[in-house]
């Protein structure tokens, strides 16, 4: 079984299409299995087409992680209102989307949001957020697949901290590695979807899991913070978007970014691990990846724009 991992998509269909067919993936063969790691709705304009992509490969062999924007969904929901992050992460223009109605419309007053809201609930997108295929993550020999990081406990001065403020470096400080994450509530979950993964594994957070022969492989932050950060390796022209790779830290995310003329470009990274040999891993040239070695990478795609 070949397993292609992909993340936060943000509504970039075309983009997702492309960097799997570039890693060979074929959703009719029976021994391809993708693997989402989060965040598959906002921000881009193809919400419809990234639903019918997804919801088209059978279930057994379409691996669906939460994200914090999963949950911003259902948030929205809740609300008689949208607040200003529903706005900025773009959650309102997956609800237009959805309803098949402007945003432009609902600044303007000329159509109603519960109209929106009422639309999006009966429709079969939400249903499908909800259903069981959705989970808070998964493990595959040595990897450890989630949208962010595993949750982690809390040192008792810091009771009323979450793991979202990790971003500000309180990871070392009020954090604390948690042997029993896999079991771990949907709440201690979500809120893992939020913070900093470079933040939590400087601490030395994933180190138990590290000695354990484990990896972990994220989305959720840009891949060039990844490299910046812990190869000290950055790009002064354009952001890289290549995979970071470690012995024990994967990072996937691309990164969306404005086109010179407006509207936005996603490019999507795949990486292709084949669970018959746990001896070899490769980039997309076909280099050695030295570092990663529990695990036979295939390949890595990131388009160009």
């Amino acid at each position: 079984m070949k397993y292609f991992i992909v993340s936060d998509i943000h509504s970039f269909a075309t983009e997702l299409k492309y960097a799997l067919k570039g890693a060979g993936f074929d959703k009719k063969n029976k021994d391809h299995t993708l693997v989402v790691v989060g965040d598959i709705f906002d921000r881009g304009d193809e919400t419809i087409e990234t639903y019918n992509f997804l919801s088209s490969i059978p279930k057994k062999r379409c691996i669906l992680i939460k994200g914090n924007h999963e949950f911003l969904f259902r948030d929205l929901l809740r609300k008689s209102w949208p607040e200003s992050h529903d706005f900025s992460n773009h959650t309102v223009d997956t609800f237009c989307q959805i309803a098949h109605r402007d945003i432009a419309d609902l600044h303007n007053g000329d159509v109603d949001w519960e109209e929106i809201k009422a639309f999006v609930k009966t429709s079969k997108i939400w249903a499908w957020l909800q259903s069981k295929q959705w989970k808070n993550y998964f493990e595959l020999g040595p990897y450890i697949f989630c949208h962010s990081f595993i949750p982690v406990s809390l040192k008792p001065k810091f009771k009323s901290a979450a793991m979202y403020y990790g971003t500000w470096n309180l990871s070392g400080k009020a954090f604390k590695y948690w042997d029993d994450w896999r079991n771990a509530m949907d709440f201690q979950w979500e809120d893992a979807t939020w913070g900093d993964p470079i933040d939590y594994y400087q601490a030395g957070l994933f180190e138990e899991e590290s000695k354990k022969g484990k990896v972990l492989v994220v989305g959720h932050w840009h891949v060039s913070d990844f490299w910046k950060r812990l190869a000290n390796i950055k790009s002064y022209e354009s952001p890289i978007t290549e995979i970071y790779y470690s012995k024990d830290f994967i990072g996937l995310d691309c990164g969306v970014f404005r086109e010179p003329y407006g509207g936005y470009f996603h490019p999507q990274n795949v990486l292709v691990i084949d669970d018959a040999d746990f001896s070899k891993c490769y980039d997309t040239y076909g280099y050695e990846l030295e570092y990663v070695k529990p695990a036979r990478i295939i390949e890595t795609v990131t388009p160009k724009s």
